[in-house]
């Protein structure tokens, strides 16, 4: 696989871009204006913090690993804030599951990176969240969707971004928690 190509796998697969069809896929699952929202918050609100990252020299400065940093913290955010404004405004059983899914991830890739320095793929579970909440939510044959982990898997590895460690970790975060979320969460 050429750079070119991986880089492309890579702006094509970016968790936004993910996320931004799970919403629209959802369709009527997630309350009306309730998908504003969280195309706002989920979609935008995270890749705000890459534009953040580049007009801040001193981050800019410090390398890939701040731009990282940031874009874990901007999504966490993001995701919290859902989670918060699904529950006061009487979001669906469908959208608290899908913003239960990303803030627990979220929360998980946060941890793991952190608090036990274990890098662990916030691409992977992007792809693979959405793919999940599909399967879970609409229908089984969503889950053929896990395919696109070999192009992004494969990209990622050439690009030196993750190692097949880390994509596995990253990939399963989201199967975990929304099968057990799944079990808690009818409707």
């Amino acid at each position: 696989m050429s750079e070119d190509l991986a880089k492309a796998i890579r702006i094509v697969t970016l968790p936004q871009v993910m996320v931004f069809f799970l919403i629209l896929l959802l369709g009527d699952q997630i309350p009306v204006w309730h998908d504003g929202m969280a195309i706002v918050l989920l979609c935008i609100l995270p890749l705000l913090s890459y534009l953040y990252w580049r007009i801040t020299p001193k981050l800019r400065e410090q390398g890939r690993k701040s731009q990282r940093k940031l874009a874990i913290a901007f999504s966490v955010v993001g995701y919290v804030l859902g989670t918060v404004y699904c529950i006061t405004s009487n979001g669906s059983q469908t959208e608290l599951f899908m913003y239960l899914c990303y803030v627990t991830c979220g929360a998980l890739i946060a941890l793991s990176s952190y608090a036990f320095h274990i890098k662990s793929s916030g691409h992977a579970a992007g792809v693979v969240g959405p793919v999940m909440i599909l399967s879970l939510r609409v229908s089984p044959w969503f889950l053929f969707g896990l395919l696109l982990m070999i192009p992004v898997g494969i990209s990622s590895v050439r690009l030196g971004r993750h190692t097949p460690k880390e994509l596995l970790l990253g990939s399963c975060y989201p199967v975990v928690v929304a099968l057990l979320l799944q079990l808690f969460l009818r409707g």
